[in-house]
């Protein structure tokens, strides 16, 4: 008769005998055996024993668990992964297109890369890794409905490497060498994003997209080699980026037309074109009073300005000037004040709060007005004329009784400007938040997207909410005042003296303990959202509009909302939050993370902040919840064996080293659980003591899990089968097994 642990033995070695076994289709292997071109000599066979982690291991089980939270985004990505499934160049040629780039770099990239093409079939074909759904039905604790992928025509291969992270990679290497200094890190991204869409996919595992861009730099680096093409680094003409600023800079010629400067202009716009050809900064300047100043430290440039420009100029030490940067609520009056300028009229006059802002800040400057002006014809555009400003200076109303009640006390209206009867939220592309709410803030959200859904409200909520009620949310028990940063930098500093460590201690533990509910909090509210995608909806809903907050006829209750672009003067999307049935708020709800972190305000004391920021590229969506969800994820008491042996090595110091050994990826929790107990008598003393401290946190784990399980009565049984994920129709236990923990 089998035992538990024979039983769990055979099951792993079942998985891991796991491959792909799906036959290639005839374009397949023409590809296979076509010319590798440059890559014809490339030494395959040092790429040959790069083991992706076994089937059974800890880390693919991760792997598909963090593959399965991907799918709450697809929505969002949906366009993206079409573009690219048989189309890699698709989104690189639309960016050269858009930034009029020479597109025959983008036909040399494609031609190189279909060259390697071949090398990553023979390795997809070596090591014969299968794709993650299929691995995902033959575990026992998945079920084939739980595990679902988009559906692509290019995932018919192997699993590892992707050979879209490798030429996603590859291509963004090639381009980013020949675009101008501005459009590198754009073109980068392009390129993780290519490989990340299949993760986002549910195609390929995080180890399929690393193998793939090693092997990608390795292709770049050979390809390099065989053209005869040697590193450079970009000439500055001796411009350090990290020194004081000149006012405003000047990088176009319009900035010459429009500074005031009795130079002869002329002039200056020949320097500028000189100056652009040498260097891919523009080092010229605006000085405080008025005049020129240039950055040159090079003899050779300082000859030519001699020689070919009349002009008596300031040499600067400085980096390139920057303009102002503007807050959001700078934006709001900017774009308001624009609305009136580029029709000719008196905004001093027709809008004189905005006005005011505008020039008190020194805002209305160089390109700051081209951007603003032309942000505004962008909302004629979308019927929103004749902007006011509301924000938290105006139009702030009462909350409503409810909110009140709640504990929710901030009336900051979510309606930014207006346009007639329409109150607009403003979002500034890329890095806007839908909300930064205190815990009584937050706690309020929760409360009117539970009361919106009534009886269909996920029970998990009143859990969030009772622990924000309940927990340490910030530093005020402590009385300390200041920035977190400030106190840890105090507490490094004191290190050595036992006194001032001794003053400090009352702040330290409440810092701990917040920090601590940072994590346990953010955990919470992503599992019930992705867990809960309707709630989500709804919680997003309210958080951008105020409509239990502050009621549906209020004024600050916004019924869109505008996100724009400032660099490229573009309204980037108008959504339409009139109900939270319109389309617009489904799209918002995959666009939007959230997540709890430390805010601090002036002097008063550090608090939990809940943040709901934009998401919008697979890679960001990628680097949160494979964060949250793994690393950091708090399971409840009733955890599997699996969970509690991989958070107990992710925790402890010693334990992410060995994870970072290439062995242990290919043991199972018992052979990993063996290894932390051998750790224990065959290492010295300093480090015993770190693997005692997971040997008993997972011995406290393991029985507050049992304890758990032992009070579920006629569920016992299948809950003990789901601790060791498990799941069998017919099982004969005799004896009492291997013993866990032995004194």
């Amino acid at each position: 008769m089998q035992t538990f642990y024979e039983h769990l033995k055979e099951n792993t070695s079942t998985l891991d005998s796991l491959g792909h076994d799906m036959p290639m289709s005839s374009k397949r292997k023409k590809q296979l055996e076509s010319d590798k071109g440059i890559f014809k000599d490339f030494n395959i066979e040092q790429w040959l024993d790069y083991e992706y982690p076994k089937n059974s291991s800890v880390i693919t089980k991760q792997e598909l668990k963090i593959l399965q939270s991907y799918e709450l985004y697809r929505d969002n990505a949906k366009e993206f992964m079409k573009m690219v499934d048989e189309k890699i160049m698709k989104p690189f040629k639309q960016y050269y297109k858009e930034h009029d780039l020479p597109l025959k770099d983008i036909e040399e990239a494609e031609r190189i890369k279909n060259q390697f093409r071949p090398i990553v079939l023979q390795l997809k074909v070596h090591y014969n890794r299968p794709r993650p759904q299929k691995l995902a039905k033959a575990m026992i604790f998945y079920r084939q409905s739980q595990f679902n992928v988009f559906p692509l025509k290019t995932a018919e291969t192997p699993s590892y490497p992707s050979g879209h992270a490798t030429e996603g990679r590859f291509v963004s290497l090639f381009l980013a060498d020949k675009v101008p200094f501005e459009h590198k890190g754009n073109i980068k991204k392009l390129g993780d994003d290519v490989g990340n869409s299949r993760q986002i996919a549910g195609v390929h595992y995080p180890t399929d997209t690393e193998f793939g861009h090693q092997l990608a730099g390795a292709f770049y680096t050979h390809y390099k080699e065989k053209s005869g093409i040697k590193e450079h680094k970009i000439h500055f003409h001796g411009i350090s980026l990290e020194e004081e600023a000149f006012t405003i800079p000047i990088n176009e010629p319009k900035h010459i037309d429009s500074f005031p400067t009795d130079l002869d202009k002329g002039e200056l716009k020949k320097l500028l074109k000189y100056l652009k050809t040498q260097t891919e900064v523009v080092p010229i300047a605006g000085g405080n009073e008025g005049g020129i100043k240039v950055r040159i430290s090079d003899t050779e440039t300082k000859e030519w300005v001699k020689q070919n420009i009349n002009l008596k100029l300031k040499y600067g030490k400085g980096s390139l000037g920057k303009e102002p940067s503007p807050s959001g609520e700078d934006w709001e009056a900017m774009i308001t004040v624009g609305q009136r300028t580029r029709k000719g009229k008196d905004p001093s006059k027709e809008t004189p709060d905005e006005w005011d802002r505008v020039s008190r800040k020194e805002l209305w400057t160089g390109t700051l007005i081209t951007q603003s002006e032309t942000l505004a014809k962008e909302f004629d555009k979308i019927g929103l004329p004749n902007l006011t400003q509301t924000g938290s200076g105006k139009g702030g109303g009462k909350v409503s009784k409810e909110w009140s009640k709640w504990g929710g006390k901030n009336a900051t209206p979510k309606t930014d400007i207006m346009s007639g009867k329409k109150r607009i939220s403003l979002k500034k592309a890329g890095g806007s938040q839908v909300m930064s709410a205190k815990a009584p803030e937050g706690i309020a959200t929760f409360n009117a997207a539970s009361k919106m859904m009534g009886k269909n409200a996920p029970k998990e909520t009143a859990k969030i909410i009772d622990f924000m009620q309940n927990e340490t949310m910030d530093l005020t028990g402590s009385g300390y005042k200041g920035s977190v940063t400030d106190l840890e930098t105090e507490l490094e500093t004191s290190k050595g003296n036992p006194q001032k460590m001794k003053n400090l201690k009352p702040f330290k533990d409440e810092l701990d303990a917040t920090r601590k509910n940072i994590g346990t909090l953010t955990t919470k509210i992503v599992k019930v959202f992705n867990d809960n995608p309707t709630f989500k909806k709804h919680f997003v809903f309210e958080a951008a509009t105020g409509q239990v907050k502050f009621g549906d006829t209020s004024p600050s209750r916004a019924d869109v909302m505008v996100e724009f672009d400032d660099a490229k003067g573009k309204i980037t999307h108008n959504y339409s939050l009139k109900s939270v049935d319109e389309a617009d708020v489904q799209t918002l709800t995959n666009l939007y993370k959230f997540y709890a972190a430390f805010k601090s305000a002036g002097k008063s004391s550090p608090y939990i902040s809940i943040r709901g920021a934009v998401t919008k590229t697979p890679q960001q969506v990628m680097n949160f919840t494979k964060r949250i969800l793994s690393d950091e994820y708090e399971k409840d008491t009733h955890m599997t064996f699996s969970a509690i042996i991989n958070d107990a090595l992710t925790m402890n110091e010693y334990g992410r080293k060995m994870l970072h050994e290439n062995s242990i990826e290919q043991l199972d929790e018992f052979a990993l659980f063996d290894k932390i107990k051998k750790g224990l008598s065959n290492i010295n003393k300093k480090v015993r003591d770190k693997f005692t401290q997971m040997f008993n946190w997972i011995k406290e784990k393991v029985n507050n899990a049992f304890n758990w399980i032992k009070k579920q009565g006629e569920k016992m049984l299948s809950l003990v089968l789901k601790f060791f994920n498990i799941q069998v129709t017919t099982v004969k236990l005799t004896g009492k097994g291997p013993e866990l923990f032995t004194e």
